[in-house]
């Protein structure tokens, strides 16, 4: 950490003693911010949390006027606590957060919508860093239907965000072993995913990822023909993304091609289980990891 940025920061808090000052704050949240873009998350808790603890005291003065930039700043906080993995800190912050945002948004829910969806979807992610499954599971469920309602209102806006969201809370979903409700998830999630891979072919990766739990899921319902068609559209699309970027879809690809070569054999269709096997060791001799980075054998 330099330390004339940190002395910085140590000045301007001594300077607001007498009394919260927004100038103050709002050079607080400068210096966050340009931590945050440099990923220095560590200085970037330093200076966010002097900068909420100073604007607490400005909304005991002011509290019509300051909850929502507050709220917004303990959403840029409680990011970077996650990303200097004290997720403790981070679940509490926003547990702090969501009571303020969750007011605003009931007196205008159009202005503060996107926002609390954006705090709650960073909850749950907080919360299952924890292990916390359960309450990321209820959390993950909350924003999935907050996402729903931005996606009706704004679909081309909110597309992405949604399909994020119902993947998230059906990972959630299974380790609790309800894959019943995970499957009718995915069923909902899967079409809206593939019409706008249709026209962008930048939802090819989250499609693929949604076929595969699919498939995962269909496979502990029992359900193996269909886990079998499931899993070989999502290995289909799987082999683009990875003929495009194999060092950032390998270890997706591996195991997409390790579960259906299962459901194969499950279903009895030994000879095509084998040669998913055999390509699936093909372009396992093509890479080599070091480090948990894939590099190219030339």
């Amino acid at each position: 950490m330099q330390i004339d940025q940190m002395q910085t920061i140590q000045s301007l808090t001594t300077l607001s003693e007498s009394g919260p000052c927004r100038e103050v704050i709002n050079k607080l949240k400068t210096l966050g911010e340009m931590f945050d873009n440099s990923h220095r998350f560590a200085e970037t808790v330093v200076a966010l949390r002097a900068a909420v603890m100073l604007h607490k005291d400005l909304c005991i003065q002011d509290p019509s006027g300051s909850e929502s930039s507050l709220a917004k700043l303990m959403i840029r906080l409680s990011n970077a606590l996650y990303h200097s993995k004290c997720f403790a800190e981070a679940c509490a912050v926003d547990e702090e957060a969501i009571p303020i945002l969750s007011k605003l948004y009931e007196n205008d829910p159009d202005e503060y919508r996107a926002d609390l969806a954006d705090l709650i979807d960073g909850y749950h992610g907080h919360l299952y860093a924890m292990q916390r499954l359960e309450e990321a599971c209820v959390a993950a469920e909350t924003c999935v239907g907050m996402r729903r309602e931005l996606y009706t209102l704004n679909p081309e806006k909110h597309a992405r965000d949604l399909v994020s969201a119902f993947d998230s809370w059906s990972r959630l979903l299974i380790p609790l072993n309800r894959n019943e409700e995970a499957r009718d998830l995915l069923e909902e999630a899967i079409p809206i995913c593939r019409e706008w891979f249709k026209t962008d072919e930048t939802f090819c990766a989250s499609l693929t990822i949604l076929l595969h739990q699919h498939a995962h899921v269909l496979y502990g319902l029992g359900l193996y023909v269909q886990a079998c068609e499931v899993g070989e559209e999502s290995i289909t699309l799987g082999k683009q993304l990875s003929r495009q970027e194999l060092d950032k879809y390998y270890y997706d690809m591996k195991r997409s091609m390790n579960n259906h070569a299962i459901c194969l054999r499950t279903v009895g269709r030994i000879e095509e289980a084998k040669a998913i096997e055999k390509e699936r060791d093909y372009l396992m001799s093509s890479v080599g990891c070091i480090s948990g980075r894939v590099i190219y054998h030339h």
